[in-house]
């Protein structure tokens, strides 16, 4: 794909016995790069991430994604495959299987077995669908969402922090 270092470097590419090594490019950078073709992927990204998070689950950034965990058991994790995101979830294919979510399962790789969804998020009905199954996810758990509260302007009877003179 798009994503391979680019070696400047011309004596590696003269010398026949030496190997390219292209190296992993980051997730970080992976999601700036995605960002700069397409703003959506980073819209959708931030979405996700704050409905995790809203759910007091602990967010580790690595060079192959982002993982959210809660007490040592990651429910999710968020990739970038191409130029789209891709969210594996703690949810069992059986229970989407009746419903209307694209998803694979990926339950046979090792890496994936305790998330064995992926849920490729290409458009805005993909990230609602994404966010109702992390709140279906999370239903069963004592974990219940955290409430953002407006800020209420200052009534009348309240009184002003105003500096005097």
């Amino acid at each position: 794909m798009g994503f391979k270092k680019e070696i400047n470097d011309s004596s590696a590419i003269t010398n026949k016995k030496s190997k390219l090594n292209y190296g992993r490019v980051k997730f970080d950078i992976k999601l700036a790069q995605a960002t700069a073709d397409n703003g959506f992927v980073y819209e959708a990204y931030k979405l996700i991430r704050k409905t995790l998070l809203n759910y007091k689950l602990h967010s580790r950034i690595s060079s192959s994604g982002e993982s959210f965990r809660l007490h040592r058991k990651r429910f999710a994790k968020i990739t970038i495959s191409g130029k789209r995101l891709k969210i594996y979830l703690a949810v069992l294919p059986s229970k989407l299987k009746s419903t209307s979510v694209p998803f694979t399962d990926v339950s046979n790789k090792k890496s994936y077995s305790d998330i064995p969804i992926a849920i490729k998020v290409h458009s805005h009905l993909a990230v609602r669908r994404t966010c109702k199954v992390i709140e279906a996810m999370m239903a069963p758990y004592v974990v219940k969402p955290t409430a953002s509260l407006p800020v209420n302007p200052p009534t009348s009877n309240q009184k002003k922090h105003v500096k005097e003179n």
